[in-house]
């Protein structure tokens, strides 16, 4: 399966709750945009990249001191040419470091995105992040988005294309939160930076619907932890995406530091305190 961590928080009174549903797993795809439909999405979708799966090949366990374990899982990828591994440090605080390489063989076409996505519970609907924003931003289209720390909800995110597409995405976030009302939820935190979106809709809704109103919103969150996305370019009336904003075909390490939120903890603080 694909279920790496299915993660629950114990809080001091002994109750669980769910921190993360699913995941994470290794994502290499996005609905196409307009400009995606008429340059690349055909050559994603025949090398594999929107039916992606992981089947776990090896799987070690290692203490390495009193309070901390590492995970390493090494995965088959259903699409040829990708190898994918995955690195989990895990800390007596709760705290998870999870390193994540892809090598993506020769002869594959530019990847859409390198990045994980995570099922989230739909009490976590408070959106915060430390990156650019409000608006969404895409490594070619971000200038006019300032860094800055954001408070949005998940469903404000949404953007309505005409015809249903990638949205939504934060360039260079340090970090982002996702939180319910009494402040339990999840923080990721970039070693060093990420691009981040968080959505109702998977990336197959989306890529499905022909119109908005065919879309059906999941109660679940569905979050993107990237280490890119390729950028939008102008295909649909001009030039494609530019050399220097693809994601070619070669090796991409990443690290993101995932840790349980409870109430009245303060990402900023929180951040500044890990280092």
């Amino acid at each position: 399966g694909q279920n790496w961590l299915t993660w629950e928080k114990v809080d001091e009174q002994g109750v669980a709750w769910p921190v993360v549903l699913s995941g994470p797993t290794t994502n290499l795809w996005r609905a196409p945009t307009d400009n995606d439909a008429k340059a690349m999405a055909g050559k994603w979708r025949e090398a594999g990249l929107d039916v992606l799966t992981e089947t776990a090949e090896t799987i070690i366990v290692d203490q390495v001191a009193s309070d901390v374990a590492k995970v390493t899982i090494k995965t088959k990828a259903s699409a040829p040419g990708i190898e994918i591994a995955y690195d989990y440090t895990i800390y007596g605080s709760g705290d998870v470091v999870l390193e994540h390489r892809v090598e993506v063989g020769e002869g594959l076409p530019p990847l859409p995105r390198v990045g994980l996505k995570l099922t989230l519970p739909e009490v976590y609907e408070t959106f915060r992040w430390y990156g650019r924003g409000p608006h969404e931003s895409y490594v070619d289209r971000k200038e006019g988005a300032a860094v800055d720390v954001y408070h949005s909800t998940v469903d404000a995110e949404y953007v309505p294309y005409i015809r249903p597409q990638e949205f939504g995405n934060k360039t260079d976030v340090r970090w982002a939160a996702l939180t319910g009302i009494d402040g339990r939820g999840l923080l990721a935190v970039g070693m060093p930076l990420l691009e981040v979106s968080a959505h109702h809709y998977t990336a197959a809704d989306l890529a499905a619907a022909g119109h908005t109103h065919e879309l059906k919103r999941r109660p679940e969150i569905e979050l993107h932890l990237d280490l890119a996305q390729s950028g939008l370019g102008s295909a649909s009336c001009g030039p494609g995406v530019l050399p220097q904003y693809e994601l070619s075909a070669r090796g991409y390490c990443y690290a993101v530091r995932l840790r349980p939120l409870a109430p009245g903890d303060d990402p900023n603080k929180l951040t500044k305190s890990l280092g």
